[in-house]
């Protein structure tokens, strides 16, 4: 994993931290929320650029846990819950332009089956940032989407 070398933490702000273990990265990049419209008379279009949010997507491999129920039960206990994440437990909450924490909401919380029915599944985890994001510094220059990194403020 990039900038960091332990698994990703989810930090609601009332209850304990979820620590994501066993884990690989889906999807870690922004969506844009974007409005085209259209003219019925002459096709002319206009585009409204709304803003983005920041989706991190993971799929938790439940069949690495020591009880996958109870881990189950615990990440699916703080789905729609607003808190902030750690790309790295060993790294700063994901900040913003002005270094305040980025709060993100679980929105999705969906088990599948890897291979057979028999096994323990995996578990596939959507966080999307709560507001859009015009100045978050993990993405300073939109155009080209380059991921820019800034270390935690001492």
């Amino acid at each position: 994993m990039i900038t960091g070398t332990t698994e990703p933490t989810f930090t609601p702000d009332a209850g304990a931290a979820l620590n994501l273990n066993h884990v690989t990265v889906l999807k870690d990049e922004p969506v844009f929320d974007n409005v085209i419209h259209k003219s019925i008379l002459n096709g002319a279009q206009k585009l409204l650029i709304k803003g983005y949010h920041w989706a991190f997507e993971v799929n938790v491999n439940l069949f690495k846990e020591a009880n996958p129920t109870a881990k189950y039960d615990e990440i699916y206990s703080r789905l729609y819950t607003l808190g902030k994440l750690q790309r790295h437990r060993d790294g700063c909450f994901i900040q913003d332009s002005s270094l305040e924490p980025v709060y993100f909401y679980m929105t999705e919380v969906v088990p599948y089956y890897l291979q057979s029915d028999n096994l323990i599944n995996p578990l596939m985890t959507l966080l999307s940032s709560g507001l859009y994001r015009a100045s978050m510094s993990i993405c300073q220059n939109i155009r080209s989407l380059k991921r820019l990194t800034i270390p935690c403020p001492i």
